[in-house]
């Protein structure tokens, strides 16, 4: 508002706040503390806030605003799903789309979002009778992969062979190390530092080349902080960070079963 010089005309302000779950407890309070602030502005007509629903966040949200109006987007249905495929109009596809309900309604079933209905027509000729909702992640990362472009690009980057488990792997530590801070968003300096934690005698240049490779492969494009202008990085879609965490988590665990504690996996001690 200070940048568009609206501050101090009489205008009414709906504000959208999204992601309140991406916060941790501390941080929610303080957030939750300014809108609540906001809220009681004369110009502040409307305030929505987006919040996964199994969120504490969102309980939490209620103490703030005790009039709140909570509205809930469904799961979408195999309506959706047929109503993608029957746009896209690719008989081989659609074909495919009647033998899983035929072979694995369960993976059609399990397919609630329009994310997930894009990966399920980009990974379909990958998938089997046998198939999860995990492998249309994981396909559609092995597809990036192996495009021509990124498969070219991966060959220059100063990693031990096989380069491609390099970089997955790569990617389990930044998910894991950002979710033991709960941060979604992390500086370029940051990611700098944990690849060279990571690879011993990996040079600057060869770092900032795996920053560039993995940043085009799944992170949003970089935003420049407010605070000390440093480029930072968030992942594209949030469920391929999840996906990497998981793997990750999988191996801690069976190192260390409290490890699921130590990152609050399940609200149910």
């Amino acid at each position: 508002k200070n940048d568009s010089k609206v501050n101090n005309i009489e205008l009414g302000f709906i504000y959208l706040f999204d992601g309140l779950d991406e916060l941790d407890e501390m941080n929610a309070d303080i957030v939750l503390n300014q809108l609540y602030e906001l809220s009681q502005k004369s110009n502040t007509k409307k305030m929505i806030i987006s919040c996964r629903s199994g969120n504490l966040n969102r309980i939490k949200a209620k103490t703030y605003f005790n009039d709140i109006v909570s509205y809930k987007i469904h799961d979408l249905d195999i309506s959706y799903l047929d109503n993608y495929f029957n746009t896209k109009s690719i008989d081989s596809k659609s074909k495919k789309l009647k033998n899983f309900k035929e072979n694995n309604i369960k993976l059609i079933n399990d397919i609630k979002d329009i994310l997930f209905i894009k990966l399920f027509w980009d990974t379909i000729e990958k998938l089997d009778g046998h198939s999860t909702i995990l492998d249309l992640i994981s396909k559609k990362i092995n597809l990036l992969l192996n495009e021509p472009y990124h498969r070219k690009n991966i060959e220059s980057l100063n990693l031990l062979n096989p380069k491609k488990e390099m970089i997955l792997s790569l990617n389990q530590d930044i998910s894991f190390e950002f979710q033991k801070k709960f941060q979604l968003r992390f500086s370029q300096k940051e990611l700098q530092k944990l690849i060279l934690n990571k690879f011993k005698r990996l040079d600057y240049e060869s770092t900032n080349t795996i920053i560039t490779y993995i940043a085009d492969l799944f992170f949003e494009d970089s935003y420049l902080g407010n605070s000390n202008s440093s480029t930072s990085y968030i992942y594209q879609h949030r469920r391929y960070q999840e996906y990497f965490f998981t793997l990750k988590l999988k191996t801690e665990y069976e190192k260390n079963p409290l490890v699921l504690r130590e990152f609050k996996i399940l609200s149910n001690k």
